[in-house]
């Protein structure tokens, strides 16, 4: 898993499994370059989902916002870290052991995992997140390296390839250590920005779903494949289970093709935007060369219509690494799509009028 390869420790190694943390450190990116009153409520509404996740495994966890970390103090950090991992806003989690800033007692706990591992080689990677420490980091470094040394008579330093890294981050009066850094998706909290209408029609929907959580809206999903409805669940689940999204299922019938439905289920989500309060139609289009007359179907759509899909192949290179965010994504064959021509579009545009005058008709 491409999650994984930035974690210092592979987080299978039984040792690493049975280490008795008590704390998780929370990191975002893109938050920290926001304005201050921005960034502010950014951090409070991530802190929110996260306490929201975290509780469904440990009701009695505590979150709290120091610098730029998030701080989680629960009874199960392992277990919460991977639930929480993939929640957009975040760029990385660790799970930790905390201590008192006492080079001893890190030094100590650092003694403890090296000798469980049996590392021939180690490092240490210290970093002061909080400044009003009459220390540098890499003073902290030597000082915890020498102590373990001492203690550890067959052990070397290596600090381009050791066989464990660990981690301290100083944190205002507490020192994190870890051994694992488990790589988030970045981008924005969900809810952060506005709400949109995605367009179901095949798998492929499911990434544009996900591009579209990570910068930060909430989706209300229309789909066309009863199928799918199961993966977009378990998909929603894994990366916002905090989150309670719309999904509702269309079924045209028989008597329209593929590109027909499409079409009709466009019309009828930029209808709908106003009861949902969307301010965006987002689709999975995706195209190998550009076709003009697949665009007609946005001048007969009020709202702006949304296609994250249609740079991959511009930055396709770049753009796999990210497949490998989501094992549910990193297979994906894209299928390319196409449009019915502008008569065609009227014509259903007059029966889907017809179909919700009828419709309403029918209400009164």
């Amino acid at each position: 898993s491409v999650w994984c390869e930035n974690c210092i420790i592979r987080g299978s190694h039984k040792t690493v499994r049975e280490m008795k943390y008590d704390s998780i450190i929370v990191r975002y990116s893109e938050i920290a370059i926001k304005s201050s009153g921005v960034r502010r409520n950014l951090i409070r509404l991530l802190s929110r989902q996260v306490k929201e996740t975290v509780e469904k495994i440990d009701k009695e966890c505590k979150v709290i916002s120091v610098a730029s970390r998030i701080i989680v103090k629960c009874n199960r950090p392992r277990e919460c870290s991977n639930l929480i991992r993939y929640m957009p806003g975040i760029s990385s989690v660790s799970p930790a052991l905390s201590s008192k800033i006492d080079f001893e007692e890190i030094a100590k706990y650092i003694i403890s995992i090296l000798k469980a591992l049996k590392s021939k080689t180690f490092a240490i990677r210290s970093q002061r997140v909080t400044k009003d420490l009459n220390f540098t980091s890499i003073e902290a470094n030597t000082i915890i390296g020498e102590i373990v040394m001492k203690n550890i008579k067959s052990i070397k330093v290596n600090l381009e390839k050791p066989d464990v890294e660990v981690g301290v981050e100083f944190i205002k009066n507490r020192a994190y250590i870890f051994i694992d850094r488990l790589k988030g998706p970045g981008g924005l909290p969900i809810g952060s920005q506005g709400k949109v209408i995605l367009v179901c029609t095949k798998k492929q929907s499911l990434l544009a779903l996900w591009l579209i959580l990570k910068r930060g809206c909430i989706p209300t999903i229309i789909c066309l494949e009863p199928s799918l409805v199961k993966e977009i669940v378990e998909f929603l689940h894994k990366v916002t289970p905090f989150l309670k999204v719309k999904v509702h299922v269309l079924d045209w019938g028989d008597s329209f093709s593929e590109s027909e439905k499409r079409i009709l289920t466009l019309m009828y989500a930029d209808v709908i935007c106003g009861s949902e309060s969307a301010e965006a139609i987002v689709v999975d289009d995706y195209f190998t060369t550009w076709r003009t007359e697949n665009f007609l179907i946005d001048t007969f759509i009020n709202k702006p219509i949304i296609r994250p899909l249609l740079y991959i192949d511009m930055f396709k290179r770049s753009f796999e690494l990210d497949l490998g965010e989501i094992p549910l994504l990193s297979e994906m064959v894209l299928e390319e799509t196409r449009y019915p021509s502008e008569d065609k579009i009227l014509s259903l545009k007059t029966y889907l009028f017809n179909m919700l005058k009828g419709t309403m008709d029918e209400n009164k």
